[in-house]
């Protein structure tokens, strides 16, 4: 599979990881770009208050606490994004990786903003994927 990837170096696995962790890395970086992220972000921002305010008597105080978290998150990315003076570098790339990591530890936006996932794919309270219990990652 490395060599698929174009990692099979000729040196020891420590020079393969090193390439893979460098793929990786720039792969990441490319995801949580202003380019893929913006757009998404500014449309969760868009959509929940009009969430909140039809939904205000139904969400449970826990949820209510946990959506203005996201809320919070979501508007801090929005700052870096649209900052007059965004750049693209290292600093900005680990703010935004750092935001995003906490948007994910509040768990998922309301399905409601989300949209409908595929069928047989459902997020956790945790924000990441529900998989069956005997599946194998190799």
């Amino acid at each position: 599979m490395l060599s698929q990837l174009g990692l099979s170096g000729t040196g020891d696995g420590a020079e393969g990881e090193e390439q893979l962790q460098g793929m990786l890395e720039m792969m990441m970086g490319q995801l949580m770009s202003k380019e893929v992220l913006h757009e998404p972000i500014k449309e969760l921002n868009d959509k929940f208050p009009e969430y909140l305010s039809k939904n205000s008597s139904t969400i449970s105080s826990q949820d209510k606490e946990r959506f203005e978290a996201q809320i919070s998150c979501i508007k801090r990315l929005l700052v870096e994004f649209e900052a007059p003076k965004y750049k693209d570098d290292d600093e900005t790339r680990k703010k935004i990786v750092d935001l995003m990591g906490e948007l994910q530890s509040y768990g998922s936006p309301p399905e409601e903003i989300m949209g409908p996932l595929p069928p047989g794919f459902n997020m956790g309270t945790d924000g990441l994927p529900d998989m069956p219990e005997d599946c194998k990652v190799n």
